[in-house]
């Protein structure tokens, strides 16, 4: 480190002469208060010294540098009178505090001022440092930069080895201030022996990466019977609290200390007042134990064991994630956040979304695609659709004026800012001259006319979109004999209805054949229609068409209209070898005959070849990812093949939850903990084709599926139905559904 401060004393924060050479710190003060402000979870804010709590120097003498007190400072063995402690922040488990020290100057004034920030959960902590022959007691935050106080840079601060005496935990607690343990400012631990006993500690920064400290343990020694002592890489064999501190608490006397006496108690124990040789014995032997830091291996012993406790070597910006597994290792961020996927954590990477651009030049710093114009949906398009499309914006410069798009905020150059914005005329941002007025409703066209025609494919559904009402309700079929005691009645919940045919899809387990049969009243009464084989008494059939109810809200199902009535002998039954839906249709509207033949889905005619979009010889009606050959896997069975279906949670948008899923299963195996609804591919490996996957549909809905309309696509059944018989108009005003309901309201069923 080309910076470096040395110090005339031999205890960290005390520096009466500085000297250190320019050098360029790892971190600026302002970056690194925000890490600690990350890893801590509290800020340092602005303060007064003035507004702390006065440190007592009772029963002084003789003036200071050189007076006596009965508690003076331990850092730097000096009585010290108007120097104040401040709690500045405290939230059970994280505070920051700050110490003024007075060193003989007139009001206002201090000449050394220490901010110290931690989180005892995660051990997180910061030091900050402010030395001058005179500073301003009213401070400015430390996040606001080295200008304002003047606060050391972090690679100054580091280079005064403050972890040479704060080597058993961020505070330093003596008896200079252990007296405040009561009110605002009471010393953090105060009354409590077991303080800094197995608190984490891990120091936050680049510049602080190299500090470790150890705990310093003899077997059946007193002294680290309630808290640790420690050593640090940094004590020179001469400093800390094993080394030092040990020796100099339980000491018969000590520098500018009043002699031992019940308003000088010494140090150590906490509840002794006089010289004790069998504690100052226990601590030379910690002390005699510390010195050894240096030995490699270190000892091990019954009689002497030095362990490092802080976590630095492993996990460098103390967010719990080890430094090899962690995608910023150096700041604090333990959701681990990649928004981009390329490995580099989003509280450190330049480029946050891999769009070209620097976060602090990108337009868009979270989001590599903005809106680029306006869209139009087909008629068929069920839902609330986004009236915007996007396009990716790196790499790409709409205006030619030398700015990416990612970093131009006109990028059309027409004077209308890309985004709801006013900028004045700026080149740097792709600003023409005269500034921009936003939002442009065509950022990469010049105009106003930039609509993206966007038609999507009838959905096969299994209930009716009511346009002359509103919402979607469920409908299904029944078919029953019209005259019999004991009716024998078939439900067909999967059907549609296209221009003047009524299309009835197969329940599972049943062949299309099994179903025709049933129209055609072969199996529940004889009867022969034209196409039929067999003989048998003719049956008076009839199809209706009726709402599904809500069990749970009282509502029963609702009879609607009959489609059709009509005798076996009258049913044409066609070739039901091969199809998807049955099509059925009245052969002469006036009369009572019924045709059945095999159709490959809604709106196809009979012969018609089936559309197999992706090519994967599933067609469109039954495939469960439309424009992606697929072999129909679909383990949570909500009819999105896993192929196009990255919403793993089923509320019908691919959003954050589920990337956050997919991101803490990446790697996973079939070997392993694996769940196989996020295995777009089936190669029993959650990898780079989920993530893939999960990109192109993030914050859209799952599929396209042909199998059913469902949330995911835009159509959802509401639970408000409307009052019975409304739907009357069904019949008798909608183009291309009269031909088929033929209401015969006098001979109904309810």
């Amino acid at each position: 480190m080309a910076g470096r401060i040395r110090s005339t004393a031999a205890h960290c924060l005390l520096v009466l002469t500085l000297t250190w050479t320019d050098g360029v710190a790892a971190e600026t003060l302002e970056v690194f208060s925000q890490k600690c402000d990350a890893a801590t979870g509290i800020t340092v804010p602005d303060f007064d010294c003035d507004l702390g709590t006065l440190v007592p120097t009772t029963h002084f003498t003789g003036g200071y540098p050189n007076g006596d007190c009965d508690r003076p400072n331990r850092l730097n063995s000096e009585c010290d009178p108007g120097s104040r402690f401040q709690v500045l922040t405290d939230n059970g488990s994280a505070y920051a505090v700050a110490h003024c020290r007075k060193t003989g100057l007139g009001p206002g004034q201090f000449s050394d001022i220490a901010v110290i920030q931690t989180n005892r959960d995660n051990g997180a902590t910061c030091f900050y440092q402010a030395l001058a022959s005179s500073l301003d007691g009213d401070v400015e935050a430390p996040s606001k930069g080295t200008g304002t106080l003047p606060w050391l840079t972090p690679a100054q601060t580091e280079a005064i080895d403050c972890v040479r005496c704060h080597d058993n935990g961020p505070i330093v607690r003596s008896p200079y201030l252990a007296q405040l343990d009561a009110g605002p400012d009471a010393l953090p631990g105060a009354g409590d022996d077991s303080f800094n006993s197995n608190e984490p500690y891990c120091f936050v920064g680049a510049d602080f990466a190299s500090w470790k400290v150890f705990e310093v343990e003899v077997d059946g020694n007193v002294c680290v019977s309630c808290h640790r002592l420690g050593v640090s890489n940094r004590s020179g064999g001469v400093s800390g609290t094993a080394i030092n501190f040990a020796i100099r608490s339980t000491a018969p006397t000590e520098s500018h200390k009043n002699p031992h006496s019940s308003d000088s108690p010494i140090w150590m124990p906490p509840w002794g007042v006089l010289f004790d040789q069998g504690y100052a014995d226990s601590a030379t032997e910690i002390s005699n134990c510390a010195k050894r830091i240096d030995e490699d291996p270190l000892p091990n012993a019954a009689d002497c064991r030095i362990a490092e406790y802080t976590t630095n070597a492993t996990d460098a910006d103390c967010d719990e994630d080890l430094n090899g597994n962690d995608n910023c290792p150096y700041d604090f961020n333990p959701d681990q956040d990649d928004l981009d996927f390329d490995g580099v954590g989003d509280v450190c990477d330049p480029d946050i979304d891999n769009d070209g651009c620097n976060n602090e030049d990108d337009q868009h710093p979270e989001s590599s695609t903005a809106r680029s114009g306006m869209a139009f949906y087909s008629a068929t398009c069920i839902g609330t659709n986004d009236p915007n499309t996007y396009a990716y914006e790196g790499g790409v410069d709409s205006d030619s004026d030398g700015l990416v798009n990612c970093a131009d905020y006109d990028d059309d150059n027409d004077g209308l800012c890309d985004d709801n914005v006013i900028l004045p005329e700026n080149a740097a941002l792709g600003v023409p001259s005269g500034g921009c007025v936003g939002p442009d409703p065509c950022p990469l066209t010049f105009g106003s006319v930039c609509f993206t025609f966007i038609d999507c494919p009838e959905q096969p559904i299994w209930f009716l979109r009511c346009q002359f009402n509103p919402g979607c309700y469920e409908f299904f079929v029944k078919l029953f004999e019209v005259i019999n005691p004991d009716p024998f009645v078939t439900e067909f919940d999967d059907i549609s209805i296209v221009n003047q045919s009524l299309y009835l899809f197969p329940t599972a387990g049943m062949p299309l054949m099994e179903m025709g049969n049933l129209l055609a009243g072969i199996g529940h009464g004889g009867g022969g229609g034209a196409s039929k084989s067999g003989a048998g008494s003719d049956v008076e059939l009839r199809l209706e068409l009726w709402r599904r109810g809500d069990p749970q809200a009282g509502v029963e199902d609702t009879y609607e209209a009959t489609i059709a009535e009509y005798h076996s002998s009258d049913a044409v039954l066609g070739d039901l070898s091969s199809g998807a839906a049955l099509l059925v249709e009245l052969i002469d509207p006036s009369s009572s005959s019924i045709r059945l033949q095999p159709s490959w889905g809604s709106g196809a005619g009979v012969g018609d070849a089936p559309v197999d979009s992706d090519g994967d010889d599933w067609p469109d009606p039954f495939d469960n990812c439309l424009n992606v050959p697929n072999d129909q896997i679909d383990t949570d069975g909500d009819h999105f093949g896993n192929r196009c279906d990255a919403d793993y949670d089923n509320d019908g948008t691919v959003d954050d939850d589920d990337e956050e899923t997919l991101v803490r299963a990446l790697g996973a195996n079939c070997d392993g903990s694996f769940d196989p609804d996020l295995d777009s591919d089936d190669d029993c490996v959650i990898g780079s084709s989920e993530l893939a996957l999960l990109y192109a549909q993030l914050d859209g809905p799952p599929g396209p599926s042909g199998v059913i309309c469902s949330p995911g696509q835009g159509a959802v059944c509401p639970t408000a139905l409307p009052e019975p018989g409304s739907l009357t108009l069904l019949c008798f005003g909608v183009a291309g559904f009269v031909a088929l309901c033929r209401h015969r309201g006098d001979r109904r069923r309810s």
